[in-house]
């Protein structure tokens, strides 16, 4: 039996949680936490992912990809590449089509790999947390992504999840999410007839800030409107942290950890542990044994200095946000207010949203696990094999979604906005176009347009693509008309992905008419058409090759985790029978059979710890099995 899962997907740390029909429980990964660092390391042998690649991080990390949230669909030399990189001490590379890949140190060699590739491998570490878990197949699965994703970073997020075998997958901000486990766990919310209960959502993490405010009824919500500010987390905190330590230590040391990166990730790494102390305390203390040149640093930062130092980064952008989501929502007030996030923990950060929202802070929601809990409960929703109590959601889009044609009528239009920023999905809809043959369909999210030379030329933040044939001009063309009319009958699903569901050639049917229409002839449908779904991912013809090479890269990595486990094995039969032969073992040999048994004991212990140091599984096992049956014929005369 399969059960549906939720992916909170984080830039810092990402959650799993499993909906099972007594509820929502989060997965433990393989060192019993409760969230996994989103990291990729490279080594010489093997990757090292999650928890592997935060322990091997400090001394890896220029070949440790981690900020994968942000790295995911990134585009090269972009003001989003300029902020990024400073949050990256990976080699960042123009990879394919203007996107940021990574070039490490992998396997002996210098190797590259896009964004794509790196989340898919984190992905198929959380499917194996998951499956460990859960002792049966994933069908249904659920990713809480952030608001501000677009549809390229979307159609590459689900590229990943192709590489590392995960089908039946829907994406959902992290804000709705949530608001989907507020709205199943809490039992007091308004029956359909009365006012509903207002409650906002707001989520500052790791690298985003973002809010949102939703309208509850009993087994529905809506999202009446959202903000975001892109790349505003508490990565930002530590780095106003670092920098000013930075100046601390060349005045007091004379020592730039800007010039080097490790030293620089390391103070990092401290300045976000210090961030959580200044969170409970007044004042903290960083210290960091041989920084940089043998010297070992210590400071101290009090609660008042370091929201001096936030201050000028988050103010301004955090009243901005909130203001405008009001301002969307027409809602004057709150009924509740739910924080989000590892950065809300932050005492200016509270008193900012309080100020702002006019509303005493009472969260009751888990910070930290609202979101993934939400996100397994919407993957139950479209599973077959787990009931849960449902509830009907709808999101707001943020941008237009206008659709273009080629083949449009001479001096017709070929474009045509069928939904506007402040429509509700998912939604379906009917429209039609006016057309003169069989053409190709883009669906583009933004505003509309002149068209470009050519529909291909549409080739960013494309939600659909399609081809539509069947249309014979000379049969469905109108008599004293050059047009041919088609209706369209298309839909936004939940992860705002557009889809053409049906098509016919249609004609102005005359013996009816429409009232509401002022008596406009309604349409008859007169030929159904063919609906071709074109690929709209730039990976389309990677994907393959991506797949096979993460199959060998995982077959290397466990070939080398096998390898660990026969060498342990075999230190440990060295000493297990070294301890017999001397006690248990004694009066059961002979001297001279002793001195064989201890000669080769020793003889197998100086080999593992020269030149066995780097053997292969096959060599291990060899001397584990002379060992092993050594030790079992002795232990037959007992």
């Amino acid at each position: 039996m399969s059960f549906p899962v939720g992916i909170d997907f984080g830039n810092m740390h990402s959650v799993i949680a499993v909906a099972r029909n007594n509820g929502v429980d989060i997965l433990i990964n393989d060192v019993s936490n409760r969230s996994t660092p989103s990291i990729v390391g490279f080594g010489e042998k093997q990757r090292y992912i999650g928890e592997d690649g935060k322990t091997k991080q400090t001394s890896n990390v220029l070949n440790t990809a981690d900020n994968l949230q942000t790295l995911l669909g990134l585009r090269f030399g972009t003001t989003d590449f300029d902020r990024e990189k400073m949050y990256m001490n990976e080699s960042l590379i123009e990879y394919s089509d203007d996107f940021v890949g990574i070039e490490v140190n992998y396997a002996g060699a210098l190797q590259q790999f896009s964004s794509t590739q790196l989340v898919a491998t984190y992905l198929n570490h959380l499917k194996t947390i998951a499956l460990n878990d859960m002792k049966s197949e994933i069908k249904d699965i659920c990713i809480s992504i952030p608001l501000w994703y677009n549809e390229e970073k979307r159609v590459a997020l689900m590229d990943a999840c192709k590489i590392a075998g995960l089908s039946n997958v829907t994406l959902v901000d992290c804000l709705t999410a949530a608001a989907v486990f507020y709205g199943l766990t809490k039992p007091d919310l308004p029956e359909l007839k009365q006012k509903a209960k207002i409650v906002g959502f707001f989520d500052s993490g790791h690298a985003t800030t973002s809010f949102a405010i939703a309208a509850f009824h009993q087994g529905k919500l809506k999202i009446l409107s959202s903000a975001f500010v892109k790349g505003l987390g508490g990565r930002d905190f530590d780095r106003a942290i670092t920098e000013y330590m930075a100046e601390l230590f060349v005045n007091k040391y004379k020592i730039d950890i800007r010039q080097n990166k490790k030293a620089y990730f390391r103070v990092m790494t401290q300045a976000e542990k210090l961030k959580k102390v200044l969170s409970v305390n007044q004042s903290g203390q960083l210290n960091i044994e041989c920084l940089m040149d043998d010297i070992d640093v210590s400071a101290e930062l009090s609660r008042e200095k370091f929201e001096e130092l936030i201050s000028p980064i988050i103010v301004k952008k955090l009243e901005q946000c909130i203001a405008l989501t009001f301002k969307r929502a027409h809602v004057e007030s709150l009924d509740a207010l739910e924080l989000l996030g590892g950065s809300t923990r932050v005492p200016l950060v509270k008193r900012l949203i309080e100020e702002h929202t006019g509303i005493k802070l009472s969260s009751t929601l888990n910070q930290d696990e609202a979101a993934v809990k939400g996100a397994a409960l919407i993957a139950a929703k479209y599973s077959s094999t787990v009931a849960l109590k449902p509830i009907k959601f709808r999101n707001i889009l943020a941008e237009n979604i206008t659709l273009y044609w080629d083949n449009p009528i001479p001096g017709g239009h070929d474009s045509l906005e069928v939904f506007s920023k402040v429509t509700h999905y998912p939604i379906t809809k009917s429209t039609v176009v006016e057309v003169s043959s069989d053409f190709t369909l883009a669906a583009h999210n933004g505003k509309r347009h002149l068209m470009k030379k050519s529909i291909s030329e549409i080739n960013h933040n494309l939600l659909g693509l399609w081809k539509i044939s069947g249309i014979d001009p000379k049969k469905h063309k109108g008599k004293k008309s050059e047009k041919i009319y088609v209706e369209l009958i298309l839909s936004c699903d939940v992860s705002k992905f557009l889809h053409i569901d049906d098509a016919y050639v249609i004609a102005k049917d005359s013996n009816h008419s429409n009232d509401k229409e002022k008596g406009h002839p309604n349409y008859k449908r007169i030929e159904r058409l063919k609906v071709e779904t074109l690929p709209i991912s730039k990976n389309q013809d990677k994907i393959v090759k991506w797949s096979q090479l993460e199959t060998i890269m995982i077959k290397q990595d466990q070939l080398v985790k096998d390898t660990e486990e026969m060498k342990n094995e075999l230190e440990s039969s060295i000493y297990s029978l070294r301890s017999k032969v001397e006690g248990v073992y004694a009066e059961l040999l002979r001297s001279k059979e002793k001195d064989y048994v201890l000669n080769l004991l020793d003889e197998t212990e100086n080999w593992l710890y020269d030149e066995g140091e780097d053997a292969t599984i096959k060599e291990y096992n060899s001397k584990y099995q002379k060992i092993k049956q050594l030790s079992n014929e002795i232990s037959t005369r007992q």
